[in-house]
């Protein structure tokens, strides 16, 4: 079968690898999409684990398809289902495991991450790891549930009412995603900062108020948006210091930061006011299978806007996209591979 095989740091070319087989509780699945992750890159690009990740190797662990085959001992699928991939793949005896939070398991690892992904024709996942999609669903977008999912896992696990007012650092992919989860959640005021031009401007297309770190008056513009309170939730999705920082300063007395980015080294913050204010400070972590139904309920119910963050091409296309991600290619925002 055609794959896309990332096979060294910056390096990913089309290939044949064969299709592989199942066992009794597995399905052999006819990939239909697969999203481009921000994981995907650092592994790309040689940034990752490289006791996880090894090339060559295919990535890709937001992906749909259709079921070509089932294992004999599959029982809640059938061959045609349209389905979408749970990639977590849990140890299920660590404390997290045994105690209900398998997502945060000591030893996680991921389809696409440590095993062969979604960026193929096929893929093999045990039938525990899918979760229907409605036919209605535009089949295309059956790659971005995952993602959804992270979305809604950071605003469920933030405490989250609908009224409140937040604050969210850094339009990217998720970003955009926390704000239209948001705007139908009866979110009161909503704020993205944002450097980006390009996402910036889609922000504001979408209807979402924005603000630039890099604006001279930006703690200002921040104060006087949120009525010179600060908003009740911050989450932080640059994963840069001075987003971190940022959220920090500006989360009102009593509110809560919510850390979505990941650091990609050491940070520098002060957390002094997080004392001062007696701030609540939550870390997040991918999904559980609740956030899977209520993105695809969101999903299949048009209430994710996805123009113009959503871009379509071809696994031909795959290894280009990478690199002109990889060298900032700001027009690509959410990359899906159409494979089938």
């Amino acid at each position: 079968m055609k794959a896309a095989i990332w096979t060294g740091a910056g390096e990913m070319t089309i290939g044949e690898i064969p299709v592989p087989e199942y066992k009794k509780d597995e399905v052999l699945l006819k990939i239909v999409s697969s999203g481009i992750c921000g994981t995907d890159l650092a592994i790309y690009k040689g940034k990752f684990d490289e006791n996880r990740s090894v090339p060559p190797m295919v990535l890709g662990h937001e992906f749909c398809g259709v079921i070509e085959e089932a294992g004999e001992d599959v029982t809640r699928f059938s061959k045609g289902d349209f389905v979408a991939a749970d990639a977590l793949l849990s140890c299920g005896k660590c404390y997290a495991c045994r105690n209900g939070f398998p997502h945060v398991c000591s030893s996680l690892r991921l389809l696409g991450v440590d095993t062969h992904g979604g960026f193929t024709e096929y893929a093999v996942v045990n039938e525990q790891k899918l979760h229907m999609l409605p036919e209605e669903m535009p089949r295309l977008l059956g790659g971005i549930v995952e993602p959804c999912a992270v979305a809604l896992h950071d605003i469920r696990f933030s405490g989250y009412k609908p009224g409140d007012n937040v604050f969210i650092i850094g339009g990217g992919p998720i970003g955009i995603l926390l704000s239209e989860v948001l705007k139908s959640s009866g979110v009161n005021r909503l704020l993205v900062s944002e450097i980006n031009e390009a996402r910036l401007e889609l922000l504001k297309k979408h209807g979402i108020n924005v603000v630039s770190p890099v604006d001279t008056d930006f703690p200002a513009a921040v104060k006087d948006f949120f009525n010179g309170n600060g908003p009740d939730l911050s989450f932080e999705v640059s994963g840069s210091n001075t987003g971190y920082q940022s959220a920090i300063d500006n989360t009102r007395v009593r509110g809560t930061v919510v850390q979505v980015g990941i650091a990609k080294g050491e940070t520098n913050v002060d957390l002094r006011r997080a004392n001062f204010a007696e701030l609540t400070i939550r870390g997040t972590r991918v999904y559980e299978p609740v956030d899977f139904e209520g993105a695809i309920n969101l999903l299949s119910g048009g209430h994710i806007n996805t123009e113009g963050v959503v871009s379509i091409h071809t696994l031909d296309e795959c290894p280009q996209v990478f690199s002109e991600l990889v060298n900032g290619d700001t027009r690509l925002i959410k990359p899906v591979i159409q494979i089938s």
